[in-house]
């Protein structure tokens, strides 16, 4: 199960935000199935921490 979102800091109202994608980790679930796990980190342009850390999860098929 995925860990829930932590909202670290206020986004400012005109604060300009980027993101980040950590490493992934690949974990099969069937035999044309595989599941990644990244970690997102949301920061605000001038801030000192993050203004959102979360858990991405995504499948793939083929």
């Amino acid at each position: 199960m995925a860990e829930p979102r932590i909202f670290t800091s206020p986004d400012g109202l005109k604060a300009a935000v980027g993101e980040k994608f950590g490493p992934g980790d690949w974990l099969p679930v069937d035999q044309d199935e595989v599941q990644l796990t990244q970690v997102v980190t949301v920061e605000r342009e001038g801030g000192d921490k993050p203004v959102c850390v979360a858990e991405s999860l995504s499948r793939y098929l083929w």
